[in-house]
């Protein structure tokens, strides 16, 4: 193992070797040091097998060396250059290494230089070491160069933005408009208001919320100066960086968000995982791998620590044509029993009727639906675009229809028919439905929205509506809580079922008073309605008081 001293000198040695003002004394020293020090023979021939890999074109993987003295078909050997590491090493430089600008004269005098190239047939030849050794010098700054510095154009067209909402630019001279292609020699954009979505031509899409300044240094790579962005990388864009004045972020195939602020640079990682680094301007300063779920901040000392994840912090979604934002939040179908959009915009006084499909105003409405029997079995909701329709389960025997498109529940059991109720988000608004206690924990409309569903009910939604209204996000599955609400005054029977066009995928069975159940289903692209059921077991209605709480589509953007 050398030396400090001992290595300095061998660079020192190997550079006047390569430069040619090397002289016999420190040649013979150079020698000395190659045959009696193995990393020094090691770090001389890593300059030499590079050097002779890369002057090859198509033979950098190996290099035939011969002994001078020798036969050409003797004492020869192979080696690999290169390691796989080493290449890896080698990408992931080039990508996070800064840019530097390429000026029209050297692109030139580039372009003549590899037309002569390709006119010379190399092939393998017998190389002297020191030849090899005082080309070292060329070499080192080539490595230098490739390793460091990330070279992309002085001007070129990387980006093209396609969703704006309600943008307004600092910079007249730099306004930009949907389908306008975005280039890395126009400097920094300051957006004061609204968010924007780009697309960047090596693949990865950004959503940059106002107020935010920003510039885009290449295809794969953007300064953050202020304000937060959502980076949604696909895999041909890994890869993917994002500078900021106190940390570079480097992406590993992730959904991520970033916050840069006062008080420094936060990143939130919602799937995926991507490489965090302290120093943006160097190749040095803490480093960590953050996975799904995980968050950091790099303060402005550049000290990292953990931090909660934002998971409606960051816009992670937006349509133009619908001034729609998305913000990781889940599709609430408590808020669409109500007249809502999913998103919350539902009215506390409105329910749905099961006789008709219809909204009613609580405060015009019956006060209740007692034991009324359903004459009709399926009852379209016109008045919602999700809401395929309701109906009453058991009225006959056999096959119930549960969507407008004919799906059948074909095994639900015989029930009377009757129901309690309006289909409601939460408790009803009467005196002795004001909040539901489960095991001790008391549940409300406004904090803990659920389906109130008073057996015998169901109510099915249509999925592809919703999807069609939510362009660019996906539905991935189905989560609530079956909850039955603790009663003092008997112990009704009653049982939870639901079911994707028609096909059961949950049954609780019988369930008493303080029942609680967890459900968390999958949704494939193809299902198209999902329906809930709440169906009396003994035959009495009375206090078969069912909810569904946070009953909710689960989004996720699509890559």
């Amino acid at each position: 193992m050398l030396s400090e001293k001992e290595e300095l000198y061998l660079n020192e040695l190997i550079i006047k070797c390569m430069d040619g003002s090397i002289s016999e004394k420190e040649l013979s020293e150079l020698n000395v040091l190659v045959k009696s020090k193995p990393s020094a023979a090691k770090a001389y021939m890593d300059f030499i097998f590079i050097n002779s890999g890369l002057s090859q074109p198509g033979e950098i993987g190996t290099y035939i060396i011969h002994s001078e003295n020798a036969d050409q078909t003797d004492d020869k050997f192979v080696s690999t250059v290169l390691s796989d590491n080493f290449w890896n090493e080698l990408l992931i430089s080039e990508q996070t290494a800064p840019s530097v600008k390429i000026f029209e004269e050297y692109k030139k005098r580039a372009q003549r230089a590899t037309e002569e190239k390709q006119k010379v047939q190399v092939g393998p030849r017998k190389v002297n070491k020191l030849t090899l050794a005082a080309a070292c010098l060329s070499l080192a700054a080539l490595l230098f160069i490739a390793v460091w510095v990330n070279i992309v154009p002085e001007s070129m067209q990387v980006a093209v933005l396609i969703e704006s909402i309600n943008a307004k630019w600092a910079d007249p001279e730099k306004i930009t408009n949907i389908g306008d292609e975005m280039w890395n020699s126009e400097g920094f954009r300051r957006l004061d208001e609204g968010v924007v979505k780009i697309a960047f031509n090596d693949g990865a899409q950004v959503i940059i919320e106002a107020p935010a300044e920003f510039e885009l240094k290449s295809q794969n790579r953007m300064f953050l100066e202020s304000g937060q962005l959502f980076a949604n990388v696909s895999g041909r864009a890994k890869g993917f960086v994002v500078s900021t004045p106190n940390s570079e972020i480097t992406d590993l195939g992730t959904k991520f968000g970033v916050e840069v602020g006062d008080k420094g640079t936060s990143v939130h990682m919602f799937k995926g995982k991507a490489s965090l680094r302290t120093d943006s301007k160097a190749h040095n300063g803490d480093q960590s791998i953050l996975t799904t779920g995980h968050a950091k901040h790099v303060d402005t000392m550049r000290r990292m620590k953990d931090i909660e994840i934002g998971h409606s912090q960051f816009i992670q979604g937006i349509d133009s044509k619908r001034e729609f934002v998305w913000k990781g939040q889940n599709f609430d179908l408590a808020d669409v029993i109500v007249g809502g959009d999913g998103f919350g915009a539902g009215s506390e006084d409105v329910m749905l009727d099961p006789l008709g499909g219809k909204f009613v105003n609580e405060k015009n409405a019956e006060k209740e639906r007692m034991n009324i029997w359903a004459g009709k079995q399926y009852y379209s909701v016109n008045d919602s675009n999700y809401i395929d329709g309701v109906f009453v389960p058991g009225v006959k025997k056999g096959a119930v229809v549960i969507s407008s498109q004919g799906h059948v529940y074909a095994d639900c059991p015989k029930t009377n028919g009757k129901f309690h109720h309006y289909i409601t988000n939460g408790p009803a608004g009467w005196d002795y439905l004001n909040y539901y206690d489960v095991d001790g924990q008391v549940y409300d409309a406004v904090n803990d929205p659920s389906i109130y569903l008073h057996a015998n009910l169901g109510i099915t939604f249509d999925l592809n509506k919703i999807r069609n209204d939510l362009p660019g996000l996906s539905i991935e599955g189905f989560k609530t809580l079956c909850v039955r609400e603790i009663i003092e005054k008997s112990y009704p029977k009653a049982s939870f079922v639901i079911l994707v066009d028609g096909v059961v995928k949950f049954k609780s069975g019988a369930t008493l008073p303080g029942d609680s159940i967890p459900v968390d289903l999958e949704i494939n692209e193809t299902d198209g309605f999902l329906t809930l059921v709440a169906i009396d077991v003994d035959d009495n209605i009375s206090y078969d008081r069912t909810y569904f709480i946070h009953p909710q589509l689960l989004l996720t953007s699509v890559e």
